[in-house]
């Protein structure tokens, strides 16, 4: 069960085991790795190296996680921002060979966030080559995509950052599925400052039966860690045309929570699941600000 009670290892602080630079995250940095479907666009990356963000890995749990951050010597917030589930299926009732987004759009947001301290996390089994993927079961980009393991990999490499840079808060940002994973980290954790989310799948009971697929049977439900989530402050945007997570599905979250809560959903006119929500990043967090949600 998803331990929300969280309690910080009482270790001193160490580094976490990023690597970083030249060619060692080959699939992300866009240098020879054969075997790699996908990887980071080199604009994302020029766009990564002029807001001074470095890529690497940290190891949490099971699973290499990529990452992307922007970290001084101290700082009092980490932003944290969780990618999505990315290409989970090649078609409807296909599972996907390689998890990992055509669009990192998570990143992409992260890289348009002016805090002194952003980390991205890649969700697991992300970006690897074939031969590191062989060894990350396929579950954790199927029914298991938000299990515990996965949830408490992630915590584990924000935790790791955090207690780098000496964070006392936490702000979460998720895209899609990387919305339920954070909603679940923030379950978990007591220096959650406040969630953000991005067509995230808050229910996704209620999503696999309206989309009429397997239910997701090895994952945890934020609707199920309500009365924990309640006391968060918390702002969902929802594009007007997603046709990937319907309304409903987050106003059945919504409601779980009960009142009072502290949360919100703004649905955005001409926006899908993709469109455009990096760009316009930047205006939402002005007005996450003004909602009292200070990110």
């Amino acid at each position: 069960m998803l331990n929300s009670s969280h309690k910080p290892p009482k270790s001193p602080r160490t580094r976490p085991a990023l690597l970083l630079a030249g060619c060692v995250l080959a699939l992300l940095s866009g240098c020879s790795s054969p075997g790699t479907d996908r990887g980071i666009s080199g604009e994302i990356l020029q766009q990564a190296q002029k807001e001074k963000f470095t890529g690497g890995r940290v190891h949490a749990g099971a699973f290499d996680l990529a990452v992307f951050a922007r970290l001084p010597p101290q700082a009092d917030t980490l932003h944290v921002y969780i990618e999505g589930d990315g290409r989970a299926y090649s078609s409807r009732y296909r599972l996907s060979d390689d998890p990992t987004p055509e669009d990192p759009v998570a990143l992409e947001m992260a890289l348009r966030d002016p805090a002194d301290a952003v980390l991205w996390v890649a969700r697991p089994c992300q970006y690897l080559d074939v031969e590191a993927r062989r060894g990350c079961p396929s579950r954790y980009w199927a029914g298991d995509r938000y299990s515990s393991d996965v949830v408490a990999a992630i915590d584990a490499a924000i935790e790791s950052v955090a207690r780098w840079i000496g964070a006392r808060r936490i702000g979460l940002v998720g895209y899609s599925g990387g919305g339920t994973v954070a909603a679940l980290v923030a379950a978990r954790r007591k220096d959650v400052a406040w969630l953000l989310t991005v067509g995230a799948n808050l229910d996704h009971a209620l999503w696999t039966r309206l989309h009429g697929v397997p239910p997701l049977r090895g994952s945890l439900n934020p609707v199920d860690f309500a009365a924990v989530l309640r006391s968060v402050p918390q702002q969902h945007y929802l594009g007007a045309h997603d046709q990937i997570v319907p309304p409903a599905v987050i106003e059945s979250y919504l409601d779980r929570l009960g009142r009072p809560s502290h949360a919100a959903l703004t649905i955005i006119a001409d926006y899908d699941h993709h469109c455009c929500w990096p760009e316009r990043w930047p205006r939402l967090l002005l007005q996450a600000e003004t909602l009292k949600i200070k990110p």
